[in-house]
């Protein structure tokens, strides 16, 4: 039986060991004891330190329902044993433990600094209110442990890792919850410093920083540590530099992620890139609308960016870059939509000082971007290049194969056409293409598809994108645009149809509608949007768009609110 199952041969000795080492797991899974710890102190022991401390290597301690608070219940330490901490019921919002801590009264969750193996796991809690120097709810240095289904809110922290600080370490973190955690200075949720990470499943949100709102990722250039983010989530996070994640010195990959509506006041609206020999590889990613100065989703200085089968979109920078900006560094784009973000230099890509570096893109789109061209280059630095293969460069309102690109264009498969977005046509998936669009592998059987998406609708079902709106009927960007107090959107409308207008958030819902019941006949409107919703709320910092619907035809314009 053993060798039909097996698809071999297995010798007396090789089954010997296979059932001894499977008997003397179930061995310690047997005389494995469980100490349960009740809030009020009922219970096996009063406190989870107590039961800490009284546990054998391989014990679990489980922790009922309710608030956890107080000495014993708080600055706890495995001390190195292998074990399991974990909430009864498995919901982190049942189970809280409270560290009371402050400023003038520091006091963290848990220390994981004595070797503590992937076997010690600290599972299904809450932690709030730790404060600390570095590690506001959890210090781990030079361990390994498993941290999953864990809250993490308003934890702060005087210097790094409002929420968790990592020290030369390697745990893993799975589907956990990071919301209002600060940091004064690096990594306002979890600050990893020479250390190595997997992080799965996880959601940043609100959390800030001076660097890394979500995530700081540090380690001297060239030191080989590297931080897995994969199946995250980023949003609303704010920093100076890096608004949802930094990476300075070491190598960070993100997979599957999406970083919405973060903010850096400086650089790196969503991802900041400091210091040589830093990498960052971001694979199926969505960044959008993500603000900034310098680089509306990505900024990069001295360090080396990765983009494959990315959606940048509705991103904005008040100075360089509405999607990405480039400071003595070098970026390769693959398979990769970037559409409609806003600056006044590169409403897509604005580079800086281009020594020795690459800009290369290929398979991807820049189009349909707001104030400047869709690829900046202020003409510093030598050595360096730029080179677009099968890219789809249009709509972009300071131009399109322009400045240092002019010359690619009509070569090496680059075109100048409209993607065909499916829009309306497919909400959950707006970015699609149209069964018609240029960039479908049909139509251009020498470079296949280009940008992030495949084709997801037909014609027939499609929102006009903005090329097909007809003659007779513009809708032109807001004017200023970014802008802080007021806007004003100007279009025309030479034909008898019913039209509307209206302000939409970047998930599509409708903020304002502007005057639709005095739009009824053709002629020039210019009207004002003030950044305020139908019942006149102060709108949040971000990008919105303008959607004029005339008949049949939709057409859309992003603007950028700042504040």
């Amino acid at each position: 039986m053993l060798d039909r199952c097996r698809g071999g041969r297995l010798g007396r000795g090789t089954v010997g060991i296979a059932v001894s080492s499977l008997a003397v797991a179930l061995l310690a899974r047997a005389s494995a004891t469980v100490h349960l710890v009740r809030p009020d102190g009922t219970g096996n022991y009063p406190t989870i330190q107590a039961a800490i401390g009284a546990a054998a290597p391989g014990d679990t301690i489980a922790l009922a329902d309710g608030r956890f608070a107080g000495d014993g219940n708080r600055d706890l330490d495995f001390s190195g044993k292998e074990l399991v901490v974990h909430s009864v019921s498995g919901n982190p919002g049942a189970c809280v433990l409270d560290c009371g801590g402050s400023e003038s009264d520091p006091h963290h969750a848990f220390r994981f600094d004595s070797g503590d193996t992937p076997t010690s796991t600290l599972e299904g809690i809450s932690i709030v209110n730790g404060w600390a120097y570095s590690g506001g709810a959890i210090r781990c240095d030079g361990a390994a442990p498993t941290i999953r289904n864990c809250v993490f809110q308003s934890n702060s922290a005087d210097d790094q890792g409002g929420a968790i600080w990592i020290r030369q370490a390697s745990p893993s973190i799975e589907d956990c919850v990071f919301r209002d955690d600060s940091s004064v200075t690096y990594g306002g949720a979890i600050c990893l410093e020479y250390s190595n990470a997997v992080i799965m499943r996880c959601e940043f949100a609100e959390n800030s920083s001076w660097r890394g709102g979500g995530v700081e990722c540090r380690a001297p250039p060239g030191s080989g540590y590297s931080c897995q983010l994969i199946t995250c989530s980023f949003r609303g996070n704010q920093a100076t530099l890096g608004g949802a994640l930094e990476v300075e010195g070491t190598d960070v990959r993100a997979t599957r992620c999406d970083f919405s509506d973060n903010t850096a006041e400086l650089r790196g609206g969503a991802i900041g890139l400091y210091s040589s020999l830093t990498s960052c590889h971001v694979t199926a990613c969505s960044l959008t609308g993500n603000q900034s100065q310098f680089g509306g989703a990505i900024s990069a200085s001295h360090g080396e960016a990765y983009l494959d089968s990315c959606t940048v979109a509705a991103n904005g920078a008040t100075l360089h870059g509405g999607a990405i900006w480039l400071w003595y560094s070098s970026l390769w784009v693959s398979s990769s939509t970037i559409s409609e973000n806003v600056a006044p230099l590169g409403a897509g890509i604005s580079i800086s000082y281009l020594y020795h570096d690459s800009v290369v893109l290929g398979n991807s789109m820049l189009v349909l971007g707001q104030g400047g061209e869709a690829l900046y280059w202020d003409g510093t630095g030598s050595g360096g290049s730029i080179e677009l293969t099968c890219c789809d460069v249009y709509g972009n309102e300071g131009g399109d194969w322009v400045g240092h690109i002019a010359d690619q264009y009509g070569i090496r498969g680059n075109i100048s056409l409209p993607p065909l977005f499916c829009g309306d046509a497919n909400p959950a998936e707006p970015y699609t293409l149209r069964s018609d669009s240029p960039c479908a592998p049909g139509f251009n059987p020498d470079c296949g598809l280009i940008g992030a998406w495949p084709v997801g609708c037909d014609p027939a079902s499609s929102v006009a994108s903005p090329a097909e709106v007809p003659a007779a009927c513009s809708l032109h960007a807001g004017a200023p645009n970014p802008f802080c107090a007021s806007t004003t959107i100007r279009f025309e409308v030479n034909v008898a149809a019913t039209m509307s207008l209206a302000v939409c958030d970047v998930s599509g819902r409708v903020v304002r509608m502007l005057d639709a019941e005095t739009m009824t006949r053709p002629g020039e409107y210019r009207v004002a949007w003030d950044g305020t919703d139908a019942r006149g709320r102060i709108q949040g910092a971000g990008v919105y768009y303008v959607r004029l619907r005339v008949g049949q035809f939709t057409v859309t314009r992003p603007v950028s609110l700042i504040r």
